[in-house]
C-alpha cells in the first residue's frame, strides 16, 4: 500500500482525539504519519506508535478556522496522498485499506459514515453504528452526481489536486459553508466524486435541530457563499430559522432579527445520533 498522510483537526473533543488515535492501532494499513492540527489552547495529546506531528493555529474572535486548519494540514503533509478524517470519527479496521483500493488518481473519495449512540463501547462499533439516511450503505464503490452531498467527515484526495484546487476558503469561520463552497470547486473543475462502503463510525455528541447554537455563524458564512456562488447553502436551517423569527432573508442579504436564549437553545437540543 502507498504511504499516506492523515489529516485530523480538533478543538477541545480530547476524549474523541484519544479514541480516533486508540482505534488507529486496530487499522489493517496504518497512516504513514498523522498530523494533529489544533484550534484551541488546551494540552497536546502524545499516542505511542503512531508517526504523530501535533500543531497548532488559531482563529480570530474565538471562531474555529476550520478552513485553514485542513489547508494547514495539507500545507505540511509530507505524502502525496491525503485523508482528511473528522476528530468524531472512528475509521474501521479496514477503512484506509478499502479507500486505497477505491480510490482514482485525480478524484475524490468519501468513505462512508455510520453513527453511534452515546453510550458506545469501543469493542462493538459495527453493531452498535447505524446508517445515515443521506448515505444508505453500499456495497461498491460509487459515483456520485451530487456535488452538494459532499461531506468532510472522512475523504481522501491527492496533495496536488487539494493544491490546484486552493483547498478550502479561508473566508469562513466557525460552523457551516466550507464543505459546500469545497464541493463546488471540484464540480467546476469537473473532478470526479466517487464514495466508498468503507466506514467510520461516528461518535455521539449533542446536536441541536435546527443548530440555533451556531446561528451567527450560519448566518455569516452563507452569506460569503452567495456572495461566491450565487446561491444560499444550508437552506433547511435558514429556512427554519426564518420561521422561528430569528432572521430575515432578502435576495443575497440576511438580517438577523434577535438571538436566542439559552433555553431556546437547549429546547432544539436532539439524541438523534446524526
Amino acid at each position: 500500500m502507498p504511504d499516506f498522510s492523515l489529516i485530523i483537526i480538533v478543538s477541545e473533543r480530547r476524549e474523541q482525539l484519544r479514541n480516533v488515535l486508540e482505534q488507529l492501532h486496530k487499522s489493517s494499513v496504518k497512516p504513514s504519519e498523522v498530523l494533529v492540527i489544533y484550534m484551541d489552547d488546551l494540552p497536546e495529546i502524545l499516542e505511542t506508535g503512531i508517526a504523530l506531528r501535533n500543531f497548532r493555529i488559531t482563529g480570530t474572535s474565538g471562531k474555529m478556522p476550520l478552513a485553514a486548519a485542513r489547508n494547514f494540514g495539507a500545507k505540511y503533509a509530507s505524502f502525496e496522498k491525503l485523508f482528511f478524517l473528522d476528530v468524531d470519527c472512528l475509521p474501521a479496521p479496514d477503512f484506509f485499506e478499502r479507500m486505497l483500493e477505491d480510490y482514482s488518481e485525480n478524484s475524490i473519495l468519501s468513505g462512508t459514515p455510520y453513527y453511534l449512540p452515546a453510550d458506545f463501547d469501543m469493542d462493538a462499533l459495527e453493531e452498535q453504528a447505524v446508517a445515515h439516511p443521506a448515505k444508505p450503505p453500499i456495497s461498491d464503490r460509487q459515483p456520485v452526481a451530487d456535488y452538494n452531498s459532499f461531506w468532510s467527515l472522512c475523504f481522501l484526495i491527492g496533495k496536488e489536486q487539494f493544491r490546484s484546487l486552493g483547498g478550502f476558503e479561508e473566508a469562513y469561520t466557525g460552523y457551516g459553508a466550507e464543505d459546500t463552497d469545497f464541493a463546488q470547486k471540484l464540480r467546476k473543475a469537473e473532478i470526479p466524486f466517487f464514495r466508498s462502503p468503507a466506514k467510520v463510525y461516528h461518535q455521539y455528541h449533542p446536536k441541536y435541530e435546527p443548530p440555533l447554537n451556531h446561528l451567527e455563524a450560519i448566518c455569516q458564512n452563507a452569506e460569503i457563499f452567495h456572495q461566491r456562488w450565487g446561491f444560499f447553502p444550508m437552506e433547511i436551517w435558514l429556512k427554519e430559522f426564518q420561521k422561528m423569527g430569528y432572521i430575515t432573508m432578502k435576495e443575497n442579504k440576511i438580517s438577523i432579527l434577535k438571538f436566542p436564549s439559552s433555553e431556546e437553545i437547549a429546547d432544539c437540543l436532539t439524541k438523534k445520533p446524526y
